[in-house]
């Protein structure tokens, strides 16, 4: 009855196919009336079809879809042991080609891919000799968004510079991506542009663009995410309204920079220029904002962080001091009429940041950490980004930070500038270049305040660690073997310090082609509770004790225990999890399969004592516990963490833990199921003070 560390892995899901696509079916016969001996012959391939797990998969690469050919011959009996072609027409597959099984079902996964972050359809095409189905896979969660400082100018009054961010799904900003900027044919103002095609730096955002308004009206301007082809795959539209060149202008004249860089608690005048009216509106006041920091206004006297001011000579001018906290601040002036409606809005952006001379500490990362060898023309690179913060942990601006190596192959690496000064957010970027050798251990780029002694030495033997805050390293390898990576599970569980969580010691092994330890290679986890069961878990007899002995047991089907009938009790078994495509969402048939809607149960489901119909995913995310997001191998490849979950997901929940390593754009994946497991203090309990009833 007890189940402490039950070695069963998960082999396979089932799988509720969406679509299911006949494109091909031939028929074979042969006319044999002339033969006098009956003779058989073998049904030849009759109809291909091809399903998927999701008619949807993200473009960020973290999730795919199961393509499912399936064959039968000419009698509609399947054919296993036949290879079936697969091909797509974008996106990445599992596999080009895989052999039927005993059901005559061959399947390959696709993702989005990591060449290709805009949002497209693939076409996935499974063959066996003449015949061929296809089924088309949506790519999606890309996103494009336009950012004005100003959604209202005069003409002969300057510029609007804008400026579009691509995002793939989950909102990391997308590199090196193609926008276009148009004025909308809808439009009935005009002006000029100062760039039509930009690209995206390594945040996802394209320089600035300038709009030069010549004739008022309502301006759309238009950013259009283009794919390789020249294909637009989003767009998005931002209304500027043109006024003509008559009066005064609304406009923030002084500062001129947006965004502008000030020091912590420093002070800024902000000077408006003021229309009397706006669309034939009168304006009577106006509103200043500001998300941190505090405005003091002259025209009434007032300090606060949002404060209100009658214009006086078609202007207001207020002072604002920056918060002793560093961050992004923004500074929103409204013109309001009498009645307190918005005529138009201006914003400024204000970057906060402590001064040089008051940091403390250094902090240092790679884009990249393992890449290949430079060769010929071909330079390969990983962008070092140091943090520069003071002693309460706010970013400092115009540091000035040099950066080195240790532990050089002696093949060519280097780091380019050596010295940078920190920008308002407090970072410094540079750039380094792989030498023409691997490495047969890291090499470690350094970076720290000019003027510092570092004390640290990682790159030798043993390491010596670093004492002085304004220095830090990062590991760095470079290497053109392909990678591996295994995760796996210890046994002695820990309880967290209010005792309402287990902790699971965990580890990762990352080592090369040649079996050779992989040092400093950042390492993502994650967790899924994949399958469940419910049912409960209480006070049993121990049979396998000399004497009179009671512990934990379960599972089980029935909450009464009734001691001459415990043989007579059996645990219930383990459900896939119901959210089917993994995408955190209770379906409801629309996009993707439904869920939790079942018209009768699987034999798994009823085996787990699964509740029906409950309007809800079973079993939550969270029952399943969290993992660090990464983590990275030392000196030996490995690297250890902690799966920590409630006690009362023990028995009850089945996780998979992932571990994914990239190296030089190649992706390594490796997974391994767990029951989450009780300790043996808290299953030997003579009471089962942790017993429960689970209802997923």
């Amino acid at each position: 009855m007890r189940d402490f560390f039950s070695t069963k892995r998960m082999t396979q899901f089932s799988v509720s196919f969406l679509l299911a696509v006949v494109v091909a079916m031939v028929s074979g016969c042969s006319d044999n009336t002339g033969a006098s001996t009956p003779t058989s012959t073998t049904p030849a391939a009759g109809i291909i079809a091809l399903g998927t797990s999701a008619n949807s998969i993200l473009t960020d690469n973290a999730t795919s879809a199961t393509l499912t050919a399936t064959l039968v011959d000419s009698s509609n009996a399947v054919m296993p042991g036949v290879d079936i072609s697969f091909l797509t027409s974008t996106g990445n597959l599992s596999g080009s080609t895989a052999k039927t099984d005993k059901n005559g079902q061959a399947s390959v996964t696709l993702k989005s891919g990591l060449s290709d972050y805009s949002n497209r359809t693939a076409i996935v095409t499974a063959s066996v000799g003449a015949q061929s189905a296809s089924i088309p896979v949506l790519i999606k969660g890309s996103t494009l968004t336009l950012t004005l400082p100003s959604s209202t100018i005069q003409v002969g009054a300057g510029t609007i510079t804008a400026t579009a961010t691509a995002a793939v799904a989950g909102g990391l900003g997308t590199p090196n991506q193609t926008i276009r900027f148009a004025i909308g044919a809808a439009s009935t103002g005009t002006g000029t542009l100062s760039a039509t095609t930009l690209t995206t730096d390594a945040t996802g955002v394209t320089p600035a663009v300038k709009f030069t308004p010549t004739v008022a009206g309502t301006v759309d301007l238009t950013a259009e995410w283009l794919n390789s082809a020249g294909a637009v795959t989003v767009t998005t539209t931002q209304v500027i309204n043109v006024t003509a060149p008559t009066g005064v202008a609304f406009a923030i004249t002084t500062p001129v920079a947006n965004p502008l860089a000030l020091t912590t608690a420093a002070t800024q005048e902000i000077v408006v220029t003021v229309p009397s009216t706006i669309a034939s509106t009168a304006v009577a006041n106006v509103r200043m904002s500001a998300t941190s920091g505090s405005l003091a206004g002259t025209n009434p006297l007032v300090s606060n962080s949002s404060i209100l001011q009658t214009p006086a000579a078609n202007a207001v001018t207020a002072t604002y001091t920056a918060s002793v906290n560093s961050g992004s601040v923004t500074i929103q002036v409204d013109a309001l009429s009498s009645t307190g409606v918005t005529l138009s809005s201006l914003s400024r952006t204000f970057a906060i940041s402590a001064p040089a001379t008051a940091a403390a500490q250094v902090t240092l990362s790679a884009s990249v950490s393992a890449i290949s060898p430079s060769t010929g023309t071909s330079i390969s690179t990983s962008t070092l980004k140091a943090v520069v913060r003071d002693s309460k942990f706010n970013t400092v601006g115009n540091a000035a930070v040099i950066f080195g190596l240790l532990g050089t192959t002696g093949s060519g690496e280097t780091v380019s500038p050596a010295v940078v000064y920190t920008d308002a957010q407090g970072v410094a970027t540079t750039t380094f270049s792989a030498g023409t050798s691997s490495t047969l251990s890291a090499i470690h780029a350094q970076a720290s305040i000019v003027g510092q002694f570092c004390t640290g030495a990682p790159q030798a033997s043993p390491p010596v660690a670093e004492t002085n805050k304004l220095c830090d390293t990062t590991p760095l390898r470079v290497s053109s073997s392909a990678v591996s990576v295994t995760v796996g599970f210890g046994t002695a569980i820990e309880d967290t310090a209010n005792t309402t969580q287990y902790k699971l010691p965990g580890s990762v092994l990352v080592v090369d082609s040649n079996g050779s330890a992989a040092a400093g290679i950042p390492v993502t986890l994650s967790v899924f509770p994949a399958k469940y069961r419910n049912g409960y878990i209480y006070r049993v007899r121990n049979s396998n004790a000399t004497f009179l002995d009671y512990m934990c047991g379960g599972p089980y089907n029935v909450g009464t225990v009734v001691t001459s009938d415990e043989g007579k009790l059996f645990m219930t078994g383990f459900a896939a999890n119901e959210d089917a495509n993994r995408n955190g969402f209770l379906d409801d048939g629309t996009f993707a399969p439904a869920e939790d809607t079942p018209t009768v149960q699987t034999a798994s489901q009823i085996a787990a004592m699964a509740i029906s119909n409950n309007v809800r995913i079973s079993p939550p995310q969270a029952s399943g516990g969290s993992v660090p997001i990464t983590v990275t191998t030392d000196s030996f490849g490995a690297a250890t963490f902690y799966l920590q979950y409630p006690k009362a997901s023990a028995w009850f929940i089945e996780d998979e833990v992932t571990a994914r390593v990239i190296v030089s754009g190649t992706e390594s994946t490796a997974k391994v199921n767990q029951i989450l497991p009780m300790s043996l203090v808290d299953a030997n309990d003579d009471n089962c003070i942790i017993g429960r009833a689970a209802s997923y």
